[in-house]
């Protein structure tokens, strides 16, 4: 894979900058998150995980063959099943006491001018 595709730590550019910049930020604030009543974790996802619908667990650094909208389409696929994941976990509060939610979005498309 060509540098200009890598993060400083060395993962795919998609999936470091869309997904685990996002997934260790919330690591570290969840915990304060979860004193705040009605708190969010919003993650912006997009359609385009449909474009690809599959996490390459074997391959996530596409260093067999690597597929810039396939890559893209990864890493946003990983922030929704973050994001369903996050939602699950019983640590934020049950269907009645619930404090933080967990909720993904899709932005929208934008056209060229």
């Amino acid at each position: 894979m060509d540098a200009e595709v890598i993060t400083a730590d060395g993962f795919e550019m998609h999936f470091g900058t869309n997904h685990l910049g996002h997934f260790a930020l919330t690591g570290l604030l969840i915990d304060h998150m979860l004193r705040i009543p009605e708190s969010r974790v919003v993650t912006v996802s997009s359609q385009g995980h449909r474009l690809g619908a599959a996490i390459h667990f074997d391959d996530l650094q596409w260093e067999h063959h690597y597929d810039r909208m396939a890559a893209y389409a990864q890493s946003k696929l990983a922030n929704l099943m973050f994001t369903y994941e996050l939602e699950r976990r019983p640590a934020l509060g049950s269907d009645h006491q619930r404090t933080t939610i967990a909720v993904a979005a899709h932005p929208g498309g934008s056209k060229p001018s």
